[in-house]
């Protein structure tokens, strides 16, 4: 190979590695930004518990109630939860989704330490909330509960129901 051609290849070398690396880190920065966006996480006495809207989650939760209808067995155990946490403000449901959303994940929680965890809470609202807006975006659920004619509730509608619309 003559004399001239090293400097070249060299350089072809350096930035083919070059590529390679800024390669490599767009797509952990990709796998990054994927992950969070479809995990929530919940620190604990500083131990951090990833929560992820998983098929694994959604068997668990669907399993909880199952309706019969025409002979067929239906799931309804995600609605169920989502009506009972949004509308009845019922923590033990609450408790066992923030368990089935840890399913398959680690470190595992333990059904006390997130009982503990919402005993207290100082904005059981937001953490409600932030629960229930995360399982509204998540893939595996949104399209489930729209079905069941479950949405977010606006942060305001209470307040708009509280105040009647007076035109002069």
């Amino acid at each position: 190979m003559p004399s001239q051609m090293w400097p070249k290849l060299l350089i072809l070398i350096l930035n083919s590695i070059i590529f390679i690396r800024s390669l490599h880190r767009l797509l952990l920065l990709l796998w990054i930004y994927v992950w969070e966006e479809k995990t929530m996480e919940l620190t604990i006495k500083d131990k951090t518990y990833p929560l992820k809207a998983s098929f694994a989650f959604l068997r668990k939760i669907e399993s909880k109630s199952v309706k019969e209808s025409s002979g067929e067995k239906i799931d309804i155990g995600l609605a169920n939860t989502v009506i009972q946490i949004r509308d009845a403000g019922d923590m033990r449901e609450l408790v066992d989704l923030v368990l089935a959303l840890n399913t398959g994940q680690s470190p595992k929680l333990e059904k006390g330490i997130v009982e503990n965890y919402v005993e207290e809470c100082e904005d059981i609202e937001g953490f409600v909330n932030e629960v229930l807006d995360f399982l509204f975006a998540a893939n595996v659920c949104k399209l489930r509960l729209k079905k069941f004619g479950l949405t977010p509730t606006p942060e305001n509608e209470e307040e708009k129901e509280e105040k009647p619309d007076i035109k002069a």
